[in-house]
């Protein structure tokens, strides 16, 4: 039995007779038993969030138990409410809903049923914001970004472009896109290095191609840094290259194949899109 007023945090590590896996919890050291609440830190306001609750009942004492919401202006939502039998356990998942930004406060009560006062078992704080923007720096030169900004903006909506022709400034940033292929002014130097790179992991020469025009277009995604690749892309900054035969084909590289590749940003990979047909518009 956990003591009346001893508090605090242990670690808990719980197994199976049918599984090898071994799961170790944080939980509080309540009034009447241990208890592990989980919710996400910060979600977006409008959204719905996940809440678990793993409560075991250390005393001799029937409890009845509620977990509930308290959002910012102090109204209480509450998410379940029942018994819990001496020396035993319960688990609870539910779903939030956080409808305005602030702080919410997800409680997970206990009361006796004979003699005795509601006490708080556990909590936590779920903040209520909206999302930062994720910063992506398009290394172009002029011309290149002045010809796909505006498609760039439109398939890109939820991030902040950050356009440069700074290398320095470009290294800066964890998500980065190049337009332009080896060729171009300004990002020539960074797309040879990379496709050096590239080649390296996929055992075939996308420059070369590109430059002999066998190849009209290619947008890849890579991880890249410092001269090293990671084909994983888990290690090092995600880096998306459109690039065509030309500066027209550069463009429709970006039109055509942005929306597929932006999901690389936050999810890091390796993919290479190479296209060998030609564009009417891009060749009178």
């Amino acid at each position: 039995m956990v003591c009346e007023g001893c508090r605090g945090k242990v670690r808990r590590y719980y197994g199976s007779l049918f599984s090898n896996r071994v799961e170790a919890k944080w939980v509080v050291l309540g009034t009447f038993g241990e208890c592990h609440l989980s919710v996400p830190r910060e979600v977006p306001p409008g959204e719905t969030y996940d809440v678990s609750l793993d409560y075991m009942n250390t005393s001799f004492r029937f409890l009845r138990g509620r977990l509930y919401v308290k959002d910012p202006e102090g109204h209480e939502e509450n998410l379940w409410t029942g018994n819990i039998y001496p020396k035993s356990s319960i688990t609870v998942k539910e779903e939030a809903k956080a409808d305005i930004e602030g702080k919410y406060m997800v409680k997970f009560d206990v009361k006796p049923f004979l003699l005795g006062s509601p006490v708080t078992e556990c909590s936590k704080a779920v903040e209520v914001k909206k999302p930062v923007p994720k910063k992506v720096v398009v290394f172009a030169n002029e011309i290149d970004w002045e010809l796909c900004k505006d498609d760039l903006q439109d398939c890109l909506r939820d991030k902040e472009l950050v356009w440069t022709q700074s290398i320095s400034e470009y290294e800066k940033y964890d998500a980065r896109i190049i337009l332009g292929g080896p060729k171009a002014k300004v990002v020539g130097g960074e797309v040879q290095r990379i496709c050096r790179e590239k080649e390296r992991c996929m055992n075939e020469d996308y420059c070369d191609k590109l430059c002999k025009k066998e190849y009209t277009m290619v947008a890849m995604a890579c991880a890249s840094l410092g001269g090293r690749y990671h084909c994983e892309g888990e290690e090092y900054p995600i880096v998306i290259v459109f690039m065509g035969y030309n500066r027209c084909y550069t463009e429709h590289c970006v039109r055509m194949y942005c929306g597929e590749l932006k999901g690389f940003i936050d999810d890091p990979s390796g993919p290479v899109i190479a296209y060998k047909g030609v564009i009417r518009e891009c060749e009178s």
